[in-house]
């Protein structure tokens, strides 16, 4: 909190070129877990607070030192003091700016291409630096100028001290805790993956994205079936989302219905949220874990005596458990629209296939391992493709109107959405002209004299209705 009070005095100081180091700095560290040789451990060891300031207040008390000794050595040259004052200097070094002003830094010299600019002190010139040059202005370890340690300190302090009258659970500071608001976000979750479709009880922990949890196949496939509508198909009144219409209507021996399956959807997630993550799913087939599946689910038709086929759009994602014990593969296809000539992941359908042992026995061998593109996904593309040949995927659909549309159809259910191409190493948006063929993402964003500006929205699940809420 003090870091960000701070930052707009900083860059009116004339600090910006260093104002990362500020937003960088962080309170404390686990040395012990850091490798020195590894330039970026070194990078997070140098900007410890703590470390900081026992540097700065070491600096002070040799800057006292030092002036004491260089007035005394001043009025009385004497080898010995000579010596002394160069012992206290050792960790002093100074650079002169274009208009010959001094800066003086304390701790280690930055390494690199401005190592050469910079000089250690000698006795000569300590009269003449120091007596230009206040303690405030020194930098420390030449990441930031003493007198920005000692406001972060006094700030730190004001603020510590008015928190620490609040009582313990206080909004003002619980919101503030990180630990508090990770623990929000992962009851969130909990509670998302619950309206969602899966009922399995899930613990709000660390690692739930890297699957601590276990759900079924089938719980799953609920899920994604939430992921590329938006909506969540309860079979009962009461939101149970753990069953599926296997049985969609069953009717007496004169032909009367006794009964018959409504869908009722509730809207779970906004369009924004499901196009978005749909657009993940499609990108992890394209250059991902199911990048193998990429054009292998396709509809086969038949032109004037030619055969030929037609890829399917296909999203999805692989799942490989510790130890090769389980391999999975849930993803989902557009399916046609009922009286048009058209497909829509709104009537996709999705499909999760599953490869184990019952005693969950790891899959691997001496010549073989068996990983989610290798154990489910050949199933699920075989699976697919069935569907996509069947009779009722195909009898709506003109297919001469597809073969030319199919590959290039718009799945996005919202315009505002901007593709942009992005680097395959780091991820962010690559402006100009492109070398080779990049990937592309949707981006909730839009551009403004040429520049890109994202559109961060939170925008929460819709929830239950409210006699589900009171349970």
């Amino acid at each position: 909190e003090a870091k960000k009070d701070m930052e707009s005095d900083f860059i009116f100081s004339g600090y910006e070129t260093s104002l990362d180091n500020l937003r960088r700095l962080h309170y404390s560290l686990d040395v012990e877990q850091l490798s020195l040789s590894v330039p970026e451990d070194i990078q997070l060891y140098r900007l410890s607070y703590p470390r900081l300031k026992i540097l700065n207040s070491e600096m002070k008390e040799k800057l006292r030192v030092v002036r004491e000794l260089a007035l005394e050595y001043e009025k009385n040259p004497d080898r010995n003091t000579e010596q002394v004052v160069q012992r206290e200097l050792a960790a002093f070094y100074y650079r002169r700016g274009d208009s010959q002003d001094m800066t003086l830094f304390y701790g280690s010299p930055p390494s690199g291409s401005d190592f050469l600019s910079f000089q250690p002190m000698a006795t000569a010139t300590v009269l003449e630096t120091i007596s230009r040059t206040s303690e405030e202005d020194v930098w420390i370890d030449g990441l930031l100028p003493s007198r920005t340690i000692d406001s972060l300190q006094s700030r730190t302090e004001e603020i510590y001290e008015k928190w620490a009258n609040l009582r313990k659970y206080d909004e003002e500071l619980l919101y503030r805790l990180g630990d508090f608001k990770r623990l929000v976000n992962l009851h969130y979750l909990t509670r998302l993956s619950e309206q969602m479709g899966i009922t399995t009880k899930l613990d709000p922990v660390l690692s739930y994205p890297l699957g601590a949890n276990s759900i079924s196949i089938l719980e799953a496939a609920l899920a994604y079936h939430t992921i590329m509508t938006g909506k969540a198909y309860p079979v009962e009144e009461k939101l149970n989302l753990n069953m599926v219409p296997i049985i969609t209507k069953i009717v007496d021996r004169q032909g009367k219905i006794v009964w018959e399956y409504t869908p009722r959807p509730r809207e779970v997630l906004s369009g924004r949220v499901s196009e978005l993550v749909t657009n993940i799913l499609r990108l992890a087939m394209e250059s991902g874990t199911g990048r193998s599946a990429r054009d292998a689910v396709r509809m086969k038709i038949d032109i004037e005596g030619a055969g030929a086929d037609i890829p399917i759009p296909c999203f999805g994602k692989t799942g490989t458990a510790n130890r090769h014990t389980n391999s999975s593969f849930v993803g989902f296809i557009p399916g046609p629209i009922r009286g048009k000539s058209e497909v829509s992941l709104d009537e996709g359908y999705v499909v999760a296939t599953y490869v184990g042992y019952d005693d969950n026995r790891p899959m691997k061998g001496k010549h073989i391992v068996i990983y989610g593109a290798s154990g489910a996904l050949p199933l699920w593309i075989d699976t697919v493709n069935t569907i996509a040949n069947s009779k009722g995927y195909r009898e709506n659909l003109e297919i001469a109107d597809l073969v030319f549309d199919l590959r290039s159809i718009r799945m996005m259910r919202e315009d505002r959405f901007l593709s942009l191409p992005v680097s395959s190493v780091s991820g962010l948006p690559v402006s100009g002209t492109p070398a080779g063929r990049l990937p592309e993402v949707l981006a909730d964003a839009e551009l403004k004299d040429d520049l890109l500006h994202l559109h961060r929205t939170f925008e929460p699940f819709k929830g239950a209705p409210d006699e589900d809420n009171k349970k």
